[in-house]
């Protein structure tokens, strides 16, 4: 099974290939309930860190990535930000039920790590537009793929009730993706001591035109001015896989 897979992986990429497709910015909370939230109890786009040289890791059982704000790139003359992502496994729902690569429309349904995301921010959201991926042990050492249309990862403001839509692939075979926000209160860990109050974000899905799934199949823990300091979800297997935030690099501001 496993060879098959990675020949499956070789073909459809290749033809994909073919056809073109300093310490002191360390948050260490001193003053844990020192941020609040303004402007009626929603998270905006200054809430979340998206600046050159963030950066985020997460641990779960023996394993450890990180993510980091590094650099620009231009896609489909848009100007974004590049999220690099050092993990040598899928680390989201998506990359791990194979919901990225597509080769005439379909999803190649294998997991995939996902090396880079390329993103912008504005008032109204956090919107994905392309990403990349690196399988050198099968002799592919970069592969680029724009996003059509491009997915709405967060959504601003947003409180506690509010829903979008990730993603909608209408055409066979179908899949949606929609983050609900479910909550807000829960005490959760922060780097560096202490807890914050986090909103809970549930993501539903919906495959060959079904109704959205009455359970959730990721959730994520979001604290405004960290980001998500929680998060696990469902591999192919069924299986939760869960990473929480061990630290956070935020540069100063100059």
């Amino acid at each position: 099974m496993r060879l098959w897979m990675i020949s499956t992986c070789i073909l459809f990429v290749s033809i994909s290939l073919m056809t073109g497709c300093g310490d002191n910015g360390l948050i260490t909370l001193e003053k844990p309930s020192s941020y609040t939230l303004s402007k009626g109890d929603k998270v905006y786009a200054v809430d979340m860190p998206s600046g050159e040289g963030t950066k985020w890791t997460y641990v779960g059982g023996e394993t450890s990535f990180n993510l980091m704000v590094r650099g620009t790139y231009l896609v489909n003359g848009l100007t974004c930000r590049v999220l690099e992502n050092d993990s040598d496994i899928p680390t989201d729902y998506l990359s791990a039920n194979g919901k990225y690569l597509t080769r005439n429309g379909q999803f190649l349904n294998i997991p995939i790590s996902i090396k880079r995301t390329y993103f912008y921010k504005d008032v109204d959201g956090y919107y994905e537009m392309a990403f990349d991926i690196e399988l050198p042990e099968l002799g592919i050492n970069l592969f680029h793929q724009v996003l059509y249309p491009k997915r709405l990862i967060w959504k601003f403001p947003f409180g506690v009730g509010d829903e979008w839509e990730v993603f909608n692939k209408e055409n066979f075979p179908e899949f949606r993706l929609v983050r609900r926000v479910t909550s807000y209160g829960e005490p959760v860990e922060v780097p560096g001591g202490g807890k914050r109050e986090a909103y809970l974000i549930e993501e539903f899905m919906a495959s060959y035109g079904e109704e959205l799934s009455k359970e959730p199949v990721g959730r994520y823990w979001f604290v405004p001015g960290i980001g998500v300091v929680r998060y696990e979800f469902l591999d192919r297997s069924g299986n939760w896989v869960k990473y929480k935030l061990s630290g956070i690099f935020i540069p100063p501001t100059p």
